[in-house]
């Protein structure tokens, strides 16, 4: 893994609107300039706003593929409202996850923890 140190002003993690301070970020995040590459998650843009019961429908089906410590977090991400691009992030986190190769499944469950933990 990489280490970027990542200043509260200048590096935004993409989309989110969260900030953190020496985040370790793998290939499959962003680099310091924050843009995306081919392998990044969000390589394609999706023109849908995914609602609060979408991204719900969307962890019921894939659930049984997540780690079980991680089913816990979506339960308090669930009681909370969110942005439209977070709720649109998680979502396609976890569209096709079942399908995902293993090295793919990683990195998403990388991006998820750091969403989930901190929200």
């Amino acid at each position: 893994m990489k280490k970027y140190s990542i200043k509260k002003q200048a590096h935004p993690i993409q989309r989110m609107g969260l900030f953190f301070d020496n985040v370790y970020l793998d290939d499959f995040c962003y680099s310091k300039r924050n843009t995306c590459r081919k392998g990044d998650l969000f390589m394609s843009e999706c023109k849908l706003n995914h609602t609060h019961e979408d991204v719900k429908n969307k962890f019921v089906s894939v659930s049984a593929f997540l780690p079980e410590d991680m089913k816990p977090l979506f339960d308090v991400f669930f009681s909370k409202e969110h942005t439209q691009d977070l709720l649109n992030d998680v979502f396609h986190l976890l569209k096709k996850y079942d399908l995902a190769s293993e090295k793919e499944r990683t990195a998403r469950n990388n991006r998820l923890y750091l969403v989930l933990k901190n929200v």
